[in-house]
């Protein structure tokens, strides 16, 4: 399998079958070439394979310091992204946490990191890189990381406390993307305390998202403006499942 490797004369096709076979070895030898090619000794695709390859074999898979040390070495943003691929295979959330607060690193390349970080358990460490983070694009990223996270509370300060309009509308999607039970209360206080039309159209959406009715409702009741009271009602019509918004429906047709 080696020799079918080195041979310069076979296709890619071949290389990268005889990669698979040799990715099943569990030999001393078979973990080197690998390592070998995780290194940059083949050609870039390979290279990727190896590495993806590494992260999974058990206890004999690659090492964070070994894809560290890989990642530190290329400027090659497709290896890189390998990296941080093997690196969320493994559960380093600190190390993908490092390539996301990193200063002049390609933002694809932080953003994949960003895609990685699934334990909600992160939360707070993409907090602390939020407040600190320079760049809008990627801090829009991170307000949707943490309400994939549940990470109601700090949605709410960032609603609260950031001055860029666009990114307390994010946030304030990304608290509709949760379920009702977990931010739809924190939702109806923020609509009665806002004053811009835009973030209350943005706080509707958000708990029309969740199949809000019951909020909504609500909001309907006490609601004054007549344009967004319509908006409201036209959310509500499309929950025909929801008994609240029906209930209101015929109410307002009788």
């Amino acid at each position: 399998l080696e020799g079918v490797l080195n041979n310069g004369a076979n296709s890619h096709q071949l290389k990268t079958r005889a990669l698979f076979v040799l990715a099943q070895s569990n030999q001393p030898r078979a973990r080197e070439i690998l390592m070998g090619l995780a290194k940059g000794a083949g050609n870039p695709d390979l290279q990727r394979s190896a590495i993806q390859y590494l992260s999974s074999r058990g206890r004999e898979r690659i090492t964070s310091a070994e894809l560290k040390a890989i990642y530190d070495s290329t400027t090659d943003t497709d290896i890189k992204r390998a990296v941080i691929a093997a690196w969320g295979t493994m559960g380093e959330y600190g190390q993908l946490a490092n390539v996301v607060a990193a200063g002049g690193v390609d933002t694809s390349v932080r953003s994949a990191a960003l895609s990685r970080m699934t334990d909600p358990a992160a939360a707070e460490t993409l907090w602390a890189i939020y407040q600190k983070e320079q760049d809008k694009e990627l801090r829009g990223s991170i307000l949707s990381r943490l309400g994939s996270m549940g990470a109601a509370d700090r949605l709410l300060d960032v609603v609260r406390s950031e001055q860029d309009v666009e990114l307390r509308r994010r946030a304030i999607r990304s608290l509709g993307n949760m379920r009702a039970d977990k931010s739809g209360a924190a939702l109806s206080e923020l609509y009665g305390r806002e004053s811009d039309a835009d973030n209350k159209k943005a706080i509707i959406s958000a708990l029309a998202s969740q199949g809000n009715g019951e909020a909504l409702v609500a909001l309907a009741r006490k609601e004054t403006n007549m344009t967004l009271k319509r908006d409201i009602v036209s959310r509500l019509s499309n929950m025909s499942r929801n008994k609240a918004a029906m209930d209101y429906m015929l109410e307002i047709i009788k």
